[in-house]
């Protein structure tokens, strides 16, 4: 018997199938949040329309900033701050090569950004990050909200907007998991290293205390 006949019916489960692939189920949406926990892991995503860079670096940038200003000697890990901002950096170039198309190479770049020992007292090195990005944020997201995405054949085998940006993203991210990695170190040694210091001065305290005694017993049996 033809299968194909109209007048064969169809079984539910193969309707069922039918549907299922002409109708497929939309893409997972994620918070800008998790976009970045599943880069972070090396897990599949878009980039849409909805991405804002500067919030982006804001989210990255800014803790970092306040538990370096919160350090007895912020200025200790400036090579580290600097790294995280020529990353930053980084991604504002790929940002404006994208934006610029086939003018990326003669695109104006922002300059990279220098930071004082000040600025790392103060946490403002974030702000410079964000300021740094703010202005590719609007035109980015409006780019990436048309832009093909990852595979598509359009893109004839060359990485999407989407996939430039999180490759860029990722520079950052080493940027900032090192010096993280470095605050958590600081973070447990500095009370540690506070607490011996603070012990070793009493000791001197307690030694020169006890060598004035002696000396004042010394000068009285002398008399």
């Amino acid at each position: 018997m033809n299968r194909d006949n109209p007048a064969y019916p169809i079984p539910a489960s193969r309707r069922r199938a039918e549907a299922a692939a002409a109708n497929p189920p939309p893409p997972p949406t994620y918070s800008q949040d998790e976009l970045r926990e599943r880069r972070r892991k090396y897990l599949s995503l878009v980039y849409t329309g909805s991405f804002s860079l500067s919030a982006e670096v804001e989210a990255i940038c800014e803790p970092l900033a306040r538990r370096v200003a919160a350090l007895p000697h912020p200025a200790a890990l400036a090579e580290k701050v600097d790294l995280v901002g020529a990353a930053a950096h980084e991604v504002a170039h790929v940002v404006v090569g994208l934006l610029a198309g086939r003018e990326a190479d003669t695109a104006q770049r922002p300059p990279l950004p220098e930071f004082a020992a000040d600025d790392l007292k103060s946490g403002s090195w974030a702000g410079a990050l964000i300021a740094l990005v703010e202005p590719y944020t609007a035109r980015l997201a409006a780019l990436l909200g048309r832009a093909w995405p990852p595979n598509a054949a359009e893109l004839r085998g060359h990485p999407s907007a989407s996939e430039r940006i999180e490759a860029a993203l990722r520079t950052l991210d080493r940027a900032a998991l090192d010096l993280g990695r470095v605050l958590d170190r600081a973070e447990v040694d500095g009370p540690k290293l506070a607490a011996a210091r603070e012990k070793l001065a009493a000791h001197n305290a307690s030694v020169a205390e006890q060598e004035r005694h002696r000396a004042a017993r010394a000068a009285l049996s002398n008399i």
